[in-house]
This record gives C-alpha cells, sequence and structure tokens, in this order.
C-alpha cells in the first residue's frame, strides 16, 4: 500500500489470496462500473496501480483486459510477489512526483489506499499528477463510518467513507466524478457483526485481522460467493455497501 513504510499488516497478504470471495466481489463490481461508464477493457491502455501490494488486483486486469499495468508500492516484500507480464514493478512514493512521470497514465487504480492517508488532498494532488488530461481514476475505499471498528485500526484505516464524503474531496481537485457505487451490501450485517464481537474482547491484531477477514470454513466461502453472484447479477448498484467504488475523470487544464 502507499502508506507509511513497514505500517501495513503482513497477514492480509496471506489471507486476501485471488481466490478471496471479498477480492472476486470487488472485482466484480469493478467490471459492473466500467462497463456502466463505457471503458474498454479491449484497448491498450497503460495504467498504475498505487499501492498494488502483492499483486492480486494486478493479476486479476490483466486476465480481464488488453491493459498494461505498472504496480508500485513503498513495500518491497509485498512487491517481490507482484505479478505483472507486461507492466512494470517498483518501489516507489509518488509523492516524490517524478517529472518522467508526469502525465504518464491513462488511468490509475487506487483501491484499498485512500483510507491509509492522513493528508488526503496533498496525495491526491501527488495520484493525479501521474494521469493523463481527460484520463480515469478509479478508487475503492470501505464505506459507512459507522461500521468502523478494531478491524478497521488494525489494518491501518483512518475512516470509513460515503457518497458526501468523497464528493467533498474531489470537489477541490480538477476531477469530474463520473459513477460512484456502493457494492457488498449482502456483506453489511456481517460487517456490523464483526464489529460487535470486536467490541467485545481485546485480541491481538493479527487474530483481529485473520477472524475479521479469512471465511472460518469452506462452506461459508461457497455461500458467501453464491450470494456474492446474486447481487452482482440482480444489483447493479445497490444503495449502500461495504464498500465505495468511484469513477473519476480528471479535467483539461
Amino acid at each position: 500500500m502507499q502508506i507509511e513504510k513497514n505500517t501495513f499488516p503482513k497477514e492480509w497478504y496471506s489471507i486476501a489470496t485471488e481466490e478471496h470471495f471479498w477480492m472476486k466481489w470487488r472485482l466484480g463490481a469493478l467490471l459492473l462500473q466500467l462497463s456502466d461508464i463505457g471503458f474498454s477493457l479491449t484497448s491498450s491502455l497503460k495504467g498504475l496501480e498505487v499501492g498494488s501490494g502483492c499483486g492480486v488486483l494486478h493479476k486479476q486486469l490483466e486476465k480481464a483486459s488488453s491493459w498494461i499495468i505498472d504496480g508500485v508500492d513503498l513495500d518491497e516484500t509485498a512487491l517481490k510477489k507482484e505479478y505483472s507480464k507486461k507492466g512494470k514493478t517498483f518501489i516507489y512514493d509518488i509523492n516524490e512526483r517524478r517529472t518522467e512521470l508526469k502525465d504518464s497514465y491513462d488511468f490509475i487504480i487506487l483501491f484499498d489506499v485512500l483510507e491509509h492517508i492522513e493528508n488526503e488532498d496533498l496525495f491526491i494532488e501527488s495520484v493525479l499528477f501521474h494521469l493523463k488530461e481527460e484520463g480515469h481514476l478509479f478508487i475503492n475505499v470501505p464505506a459507512l463510518n459507522v461500521f468502523y471498528s478494531n478491524f478497521d485500526r488494525s489494518v491501518g484505516h483512518k475512516r470509513r467513507y460515503d457518497k458526501s464524503m468523497i464528493k467533498n474531496i474531489f470537489i477541490k481537485h480538477n476531477c469530474i466524478i463520473e459513477n460512484m457505487r456502493y457494492w457488498g451490501m449482502s456483506m453489511l450485517p456481517l460487517l456490523f457483526l464483526r464489529k460487535l464481537v470486536n467490541m467485545k474482547k481485546e485480541k491481538d491484531t493479527s487474530s483481529i485481522i485473520k477472524n475479521g477477514f479469512k471465511p472460518p470454513n469452506r462452506f461459508f466461502d461457497y455461500i458467501i460467493k453464491k450470494i456474492m453472484s446474486l447481487e452482482l447479477s440482480l444489483l447493479r448498484r445497490p444503495f449502500l455497501g461495504t464498500s465505495l467504488l468511484v469513477a473519476i475523470k480528471k479535467k483539461k487544464g
């Protein structure tokens, strides 16, 4: 993640694999959003994933598109596991704003990163520095601050978001919000339960992350994936959800 070095919990990487239901659900929601805004998967566009970690999303998107995606992160250990057949991966703090990378990318992916950042405005300015005019920024963040819990604290979340918060952030930048949608509405009861469980007793960070994100067994994993398929089929744009996807376009000038 593009956050302070060595602050992201390593437990996450061993759990958040390509087969995890949440990773599949997030991809499915993104593909629906891309379809709705008419963003091509077949064009040879060049993108950047900021906070690429071990490259799970990178791998998913290379399979689903013709894009070339570079991945950057501050975690050298995670980048060594990064996957890319087309793009480059390298250690880079985007706040450096290297001249050779200015206006370099057709799109930038900022998934589950913004919630870790203290100074959102400075960070977003740095992200947009790397994006071409009329390029797209795709963001995913945890939704609804009422569900903020010890799990969020354990994984380094500063906050959760709603649509109004995102609008208030990006109104200050030279951007157009093209599309916002919640996803994972069916998981809201589990999010509420996770908050209650973690309120009752103190646990170490590793246990909170494992118990809060790892499916308890194969049967649960099977059921939640079936629910995922139903929601993606029947609810393209849920009115609430555990996460929020945002598609943003950088204006000219």
